[in-house]
């Protein structure tokens, strides 16, 4: 698809484009400062990795609260929640997402709080942050166990 642009504009190079990150952070760049008025977002502002790791720990956390149901109507009724021929199979997927899903979002975030302190020092904010991207790893560690055992059961009702 061909890109139109408007006839009494030149197009702007990479260096020059508004959602370049080079274009008021790069040394080879005269731009200088942006003007008060500017809408540009430095990448390095944004939030986005933390925001990712904070969302991917919630439906950590929603799933977890899921299962722990399933396993105490499991307990009370030797019968699951989710009664259907393929809960080992969706308890298996679930488990391992979502142990992926974290260890994506927690490494994501550990990069971003180790820019933060390089580039502003470290202060209460990252010491925060820095334990909650611990907790994220101890949370990867208890949902990988989890997907091998899941997938224990799995494989061995599959086989009998």
């Amino acid at each position: 698809m061909k890109r139109t642009t408007s006839s009494n504009s030149e197009p702007q190079s990479y260096i020059e484009s508004p959602l370049s990150p080079l274009r008021f952070h790069s040394p080879l760049s005269d731009a200088g400062d942006p003007p008060p008025e500017s809408r540009y977002v430095s990448p390095e502002a944004s939030p986005f990795k933390l925001e990712y790791s904070l969302f991917v720990n919630v439906i950590a956390f929603v799933y977890s609260a899921f299962e722990v149901c399933d396993a105490a109507c499991y307990i009370a009724k030797e019968n699951y929640m989710l009664n259907c021929g393929f809960h080992d199979i969706f308890v298996f997927f679930m488990d391992q997402f979502l142990a992926y899903l974290l260890m994506s979002a927690s490494s994501c975030a550990a990069t971003r709080v180790d820019d933060w302190i390089s580039n502003w020092g470290k202060d209460e904010f990252t010491q925060m942050a820095t334990t909650s991207i611990a907790v994220s790893f101890v949370a990867f560690g208890a949902f990988a166990v989890s997907a091998l055992i899941s997938s224990y059961r799995l494989f061995t009702h599959a086989s009998s």
